[in-house]
This record gives structure tokens, C-alpha cells and sequence, in this order.
């Protein structure tokens, strides 16, 4: 395979994967929208609000968080409730975060968290809480959210009295702790430099992508002539038994590619990357589509017509199933044969003298081939 069919290929797979990755990532995020998880709600229930407590254990002085979360079917209207402030005893409100509020299927969950300290220990009731809502048929009606406990533990060691508790030795004074060091600058220091890492694989991506060079550089060259490689590729077409078991679509498509591979090394042009239309326009005006200022004919009129006959043929062979006769198989072989033997470089004459004829001729146009 030449270079240009490879770079091909890995440019269809690098677009697949882009695609694949692309689709995975929007059906991950946009999977909770499309398809949220269902209500918690019982089939009798229109809603339903729950106190929702972290995981202690819990001490005189902490933060504990508190969610309270509210269910209502689609078609129930109400107003978020709020804590009782002056039933709340020892537990006293630091922080209320903002209400949000989240699609499930069949309706609706509303979330509010508040910021607790307790400063006593023990079973911490949480009141209850009344909810005023209306059903779907407007009728004004009341839940009631039940109470929990919260419970908060004692840092003292248990099962002393309090005379025992106060004669406990008080313990030593603790050297001052330091602070924490900030790490903020150093991430933003990181996040531009991956920022500006990624923006020159861009640009270079960018500039790889449209850049058109004038001429395949020299490297890209095939190490032996283009037209060893075509007889060599002929020969396996060969001893690889196509027609003898019918394949004439594999046939084709084997004689067409390397027939394209061989115009490509042979005249360095991306005749692998163009459709059959292309490449025939390509040879009937070459100073359209060329990089070069002035672009020479590639084949004999002769030569152009068999070219655009045989790829014509080998279209319909693996496009639309055509079954070609064996006469005309043994022609398109030789047509190719022709071409590669005919069109093959040859090595530059002494000064001075006629090297022969060339591979250039006279364009015609395409409608006198048919």
C-alpha cells in the first residue's frame, strides 16, 4: 500500500474515533436529561418530603450537612418549606444553600441544604416541617414532613459521673498548627501551561491539515520504480485466483488500486484519493487542479481513452455488480499492462541526444473516447 493510501486510512480512522468519542461523551451527559431516574413516590402519592442526614458521627461544634428534599408528581403546585428557626433547640442554621431543583420521570425533586451546628450532645430532634400544596384539580392541601433525630456524640470518655468527669487532668497545650499552603497559584500556573500546550497541537494540527505542498517531498518517494511495484502487484493479482472463484468485484477492485498506485508513484499525483470523475477531469485539464504553474499532459490520447474505459468498467463492477465478459476481462488486463509498460520512466538520454518519445502528448477531450 503507498504512503498516501496509509495516510488516508489513518485520516478515516482518526475521524472515527473522533466521531465515536464525541457521540460517547454527548450520550453521557445528556443520558440524565433524556432519560431521568423516576420518582421515589409511592403509587397512592402526590408528594413526599424527607430530611436526608450525612453520615457522622457527629460532635459538639461540627458542620453537618442537611438536605431537605421535596417529590411531586407533574401537575402539583407548592412552595418550597423552610426549617423552623425557634423550634430548632440547640442546632443553630451556619449556612442555607439555594434551592435547586431536578426532572424525574413523572415530575419533579426540589433539594435545599442547610448547614448545621449542634451544641449539645445527644438525640437532636429536627421538627417537622407543614407543606401547603395544591393537587391537579386546584384543591389546597397539607403534608406533613415527620421529624428526625440527629444524634451527636460526646468527646468525653464515657460512662463517668460528673465529679469524675471534673477531676480529669487537663491536657497540655498544643503547639500552634500552620496553615495549609495555597495551591491556587501553582493550578493556575498548571492550567495555562496545559491551555497553551493544547493551542500548539491545535495550530500544528491546523497547519499539517491545509498545508498544501507544491510537490511530494523526495522521502516520499517509492524506493524502486512504479512500475516494478504494478508487475509485481499484477503477479499476485494473479496467483491470488479472483476469476477462478467468481470474484470479479475483488478482481477489479485489485486492478483499479494498483493501477491508481502505480499513476500515483509514477507521476506524483493523489491519484488514490480521487474518484474516477476526478482523476479523468484531472488528466483532461491538469493545469486546473495542479499545484505546479504549469502542468503537462500525463498520457497519449490513446492512453487516456483505455484509462477512462477500464476505470468506467471497474466502477461498475464494484458498484453495480456488473458481471463483465471474459473477453472483456482479458482486455482491461491488458489495458493496464499497456499503460504500465508504455507510461513507464525512463531514465534520461545523454545530452545531445534523442532520448525517444514521452509519456506527454496532446490532451483531447474526454467525449472523444466514447
Amino acid at each position: 500500500m503507498s504512503q498516501s493510501g496509509t495516510r488516508r486510512k489513518l485520516k478515516r480512522l482518526g475521524l472515527i474515533i473522533i466521531t465515536l468519542t464525541t457521540i460517547a461523551l454527548g450520550a453521557v451527559f445528556l443520558y440524565p436529561f433524556l432519560f431521568p431516574p423516576p420518582l421515589s413516590l409511592a403509587p397512592e402519592e402526590e408528594i413526599k418530603a424527607v430530611y436526608r442526614i450525612s453520615e457522622g458521627p457527629f460532635a459538639i461544634g461540627d458542620l453537618i450537612p442537611v438536605t431537605l428534599i421535596v417529590e411531586s408528581r407533574a401537575g402539583i403546585n407548592y412552595q418550597m418549606p423552610d426549617l423552623p428557626v425557634g423550634r430548632l433547640g440547640p442546632l443553630e442554621i451556619r449556612k442555607e444553600k439555594q434551592s435547586t431543583s431536578k426532572r424525574r420521570q413523572g415530575g419533579i425533586q426540589h433539594t435545599v441544604m442547610y448547614m448545621l451546628t449542634p451544641w449539645e450532645t445527644g438525640e437532636l430532634p429536627l421538627p417537622p416541617v407543614t407543606l401547603y400544596y395544591q393537587d391537579r384539580e386546584g384543591a389546597e392541601r397539607i403534608y406533613e414532613l415527620p421529624p428526625a433525630v440527629l444524634v451527636v456524640h460526646s468527646l468525653l470518655p464515657p460512662g463517668k459521673t460528673r465529679e469524675e468527669l471534673l477531676a480529669l487532668p487537663l491536657k497540655g497545650v498544643k503547639d500552634p498548627v500552620g496553615l495549609p499552603p495555597d495551591w491556587t497559584p501553582f493550578l493556575w500556573f498548571l492550567l495555562i501551561l496545559i491551555g497553551a500546550f493544547l493551542l500548539w497541537l491545535l495550530v500544528r494540527f491546523l497547519q499539517a491539515r491545509f498545508a498544501r505542498p507544491a510537490s511530494r517531498p523526495e522521502a516520499q518517494k517509492p524506493l524502486e520504480p512504479a512500475d516494478q511495484i504494478a508487475r509485481r502487484r499484477l503477479e499476485a493479482l494473479r496467483q491470488a485466483a479472483y476469476l477462478e472463484r467468481g470474484d470479479y468485484k475483488g478482481f477489479y477492485s485489485e486492478l483499479s488500486a494498483l493501477l491508481r498506485e502505480y499513476i500515483e508513484n509514477r507521476f506524483e499525483i493523489t491519484a488514490l484519493e480521487m474518484t474516477t470523475e476526478e482523476f479523468l477531469a484531472y488528466l483532461a485539464a491538469p493545469e486546473r487542479l495542479s499545484t505546479t504553474p504549469q502542468a503537462k499532459p500525463l498520457f497519449r490520447p490513446e492512453h487516456q481513452c483505455k484509462l477512462a474505459a477500464f476505470l468506467r468498467t471497474a466502477d461498475l463492477v464494484k458498484f453495480a455488480r456488473y458481471i463483465p465478459a471474459t473477453a472483456t476481462v482479458e482486455a482491461d488486463l491488458a489495458v493496464v499492462e499497456q499503460l504500465i509498460t508504455e507510461t513507464r520512466e525512463i531514465p534520461a538520454p545523454p545530452a545531445g541526444t534523442d532520448g525517444g518519445g514521452g509519456a506527454s502528448a496532446i490532451l483531447i477531450d474526454q467525449e472523444q473516447c466514447r
